[in-house]
């Protein structure tokens, strides 16, 4: 039984995370790209952290060559911070435009787990990767699995 109470408590711990022991960004900006996939535009990506655990990020990007462009927002909540990572949970939504055959635009909503990773000696620097699923009206309506290594992720620098 005791193990029982050990086990949730320890789980309690995990889910809620604790701002003492991570990596507190609070109050800070970082700007840097946000690599969404490998067959859509890269997007340079304003990051701010309304407190510990709360950020959210604008997103923009563009290929000229593609007519591509995409215009989106990001809102996550760190649910593990520990001294070099934080592990979030985020909502994303975006406007994008595509060009197949003809020019598409359409929406795109996603859920998304991720983890930020920051070097030792590196404070500022950040690495970020994601995974999750999504909700996509170009070319037809439909839902995916999205990230996969690098290809969802993203560096930030914080000032």
């Amino acid at each position: 039984m005791a193990v029982r109470g050990s086990i949730l408590g320890l789980l309690l711990i995990l889910t809620v995370g604790s701002p003492a022991f991570g990596k507190n960004l609070g109050g800070r900006v970082g700007f840097g790209m946000n690599f969404l996939n490998f067959s859509q535009a890269a997007a340079l990506s304003l990051k701010y952290f309304h407190d510990p655990t709360i950020s959210s990020n604008f997103l923009f990007g563009f290929n000229t060559q593609k007519d591509e462009f995409i215009i989106g927002g990001r809102l996550a909540r760190n649910v593990i911070m520990e001294e070099n990572m934080n592990l979030f949970l985020a909502v994303a939504g975006m406007f994008e435009t595509q060009r197949g055959t003809t020019m598409d635009m359409g929406v795109e909503f996603q859920g998304l787990l991720g983890a930020e990773f920051f070097l030792a000696g590196l404070p500022n620097l950040a690495f970020q990767f994601d995974v999750g699923v999504s909700l996509r009206t170009i070319g037809g309506t439909g839902f995916r699995s999205i990230g996969g290594g690098f290809a969802g992720g993203a560096i930030h620098y914080y000032f």
